[in-house]
């Protein structure tokens, strides 16, 4: 896959980041409580998935990115989200044309649709502005969300399911989402997440269908009742023309 290729490829599929945090899942924020979740990441580009799904070498880059989420408790049933991304793609080849540096920024309400005891079903609408291949425009994202809490050996757990639609930046595809959050606390002070995010971008623009999975584990730390740290590692495990993405994030958490 030629730089070109590549560097559109991972523009069209601009997120962020990695979806919703998984702080909140698909739950709703307490009300007239905030939580801000600030994620810096790194990550490294050096193999891509073809149409048929097999990993060949491709041009080499690096991207660094920013993330932040803010969510607001209206009431017990609204929350309010906000939602903040930026990412600079770093070239590593001699006579390239530049890094490239995507953005978006949305906000909106999640809305809890049904409850029953620990299961909430929920659903999002977030809208906005964004840029990618160097063209801004309108970004939004619709999704629906399911969480469910219980207990393993006496530990509080969890896990969240989210299907979704979002419709990028000019110069970005529109794209299917489908992401899975298992949360444990084995600890008081400490919170563990497995999480999977599945992707498939429309052909458009001259650029095939493409769908890209991504893992991620991680370890929260809760360094009191109002401040957390989360460090993660994450890849891209299968994809279809698509580039595979490895690397690492650290997030800091604030409540209030």
């Amino acid at each position: 896959m030629s730089w070109t290729r590549l560097v559109a490829a991972v523009a069209s599929g601009f997120a962020f980041g990695l979806a919703t945090p998984s702080a909140h899942a698909g739950f709703l924020q307490a009300e007239g409580t905030y939580q801000l979740i600030s994620t810096n990441s790194i990550s490294r580009f050096s193999r891509s998935f073809d149409a048929r799904g097999s990993l060949k070498r491709s041009a080499v880059f690096s991207k660094t990115s920013l993330d932040i989420h803010l969510s607001y408790g209206f009431s017990e049933t609204l929350t309010f989200i906000s939602e903040l991304s930026s990412e600079r793609l770093l070239p590593q080849i001699i006579g390239d044309p530049g890094a490239a540096s995507p953005w978006s920024a949305m906000a909106g309400p999640r809305l809890q649709l049904w409850r029953d005891g620990p299961t909430i079903v929920s659903v999002q609408v977030l809208a906005g502005a964004g840029q990618a291949i160097g063209t801004s425009g309108f970004a939004g994202d619709v999704r629906l969300l399911a969480a469910h809490s219980f207990a393993i050996s006496g530990q509080p757990a969890f896990v969240d399911a989210q299907i979704g639609y979002r419709q990028g930046a000019p110069g970005a595809r529109s794209e299917i989402r489908l992401d899975g959050t298992f949360g444990v606390k084995p600890h008081d002070n400490w919170l563990l997440l497995a999480q999977v995010f599945a992707a498939r971008a429309m052909a458009a623009q001259g650029q095939p269908h493409s769908l890209r999975i991504k893992a991620q584990i991680s370890a929260v730390w809760h360094v009191g009742e109002t401040w957390s740290i989360q460090t993660a590692a994450f890849t891209t495990f299968a994809g279809i023309n698509a580039a595979q993405e490895s690397g690492l994030s650290l997030g800091l958490w604030r409540k209030f």
